[in-house]
């Protein structure tokens, strides 16, 4: 895949169990539908923000996956942390520095209940069991 930022290419690189899509020019990074959760440990790619509109207008980036213009959101307002996400895929593109940003902000997205929780279906998904047990 190109990269949508510098045209360069994007290679794959597996960290923290995800199969990121990294380019080496520009240091952004892609994230695939659902990655963003699996790789933060949230319970989804965006959080969902009742009476909020995070869209800021279309971006300058094409998708790299299927190539239509992406657009440009706040990823959780009033943080000003702007990605470029793809309706159709919904795929997001991290520009360098933007990582960082969403490992601080996704501790105060969400309780620690509802990260385990979306940690634990995200595992189950992928065919893990996940076993309980009770303490002494």
């Amino acid at each position: 895949m190109d990269c949508p930022n510098c045209s360069g290419t994007l290679n794959e690189i597996e960290n923290e169990g995800v199969t990121l899509d990294f380019c080496d020019d520009c240091k952004g990074l892609w994230f695939d539908r659902h990655e963003v959760a699996d790789y933060f440990e949230l319970s989804r790619d965006l959080p969902e923000l009742d009476g909020v509109d995070r869209q800021l207008g279309p971006s300058r980036m094409s998708c790299p996956r299927c190539k239509t213009t992406m657009n440009q959101i706040l990823y959780a307002p009033p943080n000003q942390l702007t990605l470029d996400r793809c309706e159709t895929c919904g795929g997001m593109w991290f520009d360098r520095g933007e990582v960082p940003q969403l490992h601080r902000l996704s501790a105060q997205l969400e309780d620690p209940r509802s990260r385990f929780s979306g940690l634990t279906r995200n595992l189950k998904a992928r065919g893990y069991q996940i076993v309980g047990f009770k303490g002494d």
